[in-house]
């Protein structure tokens, strides 16, 4: 019985390396540092600008596409809006998926979930197929098209639905000028209609053609 014992010490002690790696490994991407920001500061990519943020070095679609839809809600625009951005869940959005910057995206903040490819462990693994010939994109690679469609981003403005810099202030900005413009020709238009009519009348005195004839 003792020698058949110390026989299965042996075969035990691998299990449970191999349980705690594991485990080790599953507390480490579920734990919200995990994904302590590895993007480079100054890092522009076109998915990165769609939600006002600085670029990662590797993909991270799902990180973009909740940081798009998250940001039209958690926000002040509205009061409701407000609401949102300052409860609990407000917060603990905008810690882990971080808040935009549309005017300058590079200080905008990402959180700390950067994408399973930008975690410590992940994003070496990545980075080391790159470097050995793996033709893998990085994010700067990728279009963020898809990005822009859910968070409203105009590529090349930095602007965006919602956040105090889109369509409705440019529409408003477009409108005045309208005015203004309009304003403009109708004073035109008043005071070429009222030289008109002075000479009309200044040609009726004179019995003269107005036309000079």
């Amino acid at each position: 019985m003792t020698m058949n014992a110390n026989k299965s010490r042996p075969l035990a002690r691998p299990t449970i390396v191999l349980g705690g790696l594991v485990a080790g490994t599953m507390l480490m991407l579920s734990a919200p540092g995990a994904g302590i920001a590895q993007a480079h500061e100054g890092n522009p990519t076109d998915s990165g600008q769609a939600v006002g943020r600085d670029g990662f070095d590797n993909p991270a679609p799902g990180v973009r596409l909740t940081q798009a839809f998250g940001d039209n809600l958690f926000n002040e625009r509205t009061p409701f809006n407000k609401a949102l951005n300052e409860s609990p869940m407000g917060q603990s959005y905008h810690r882990l998926y971080g808040t935009p910057n549309y005017e300058d995206h590079i200080h905008g903040s990402n959180g700390t979930r950067v994408g399973l490819l930008n975690s410590p462990g992940f994003r070496e693994l990545y980075d080391g197929l790159q470097d050995s010939g793996w033709r893998l994109p990085g994010e700067a690679d990728l279009p963020g098209t898809a990005v822009r469609r859910v968070s409203g981003v105009k590529p090349g403005t930095g602007s965006g639905h919602g956040h105090g810099h889109g369509e409705e202030d440019d529409a408003d900005d477009h409108g005045v000028h309208a005015l203004a413009d309009e304003d403009t020709s109708m004073s035109a238009s008043g005071e070429c209609a009222g030289d008109s009519l002075q000479k009309a009348a200044l040609s009726a005195d004179s019995g003269c053609d107005p036309n000079g004839h």
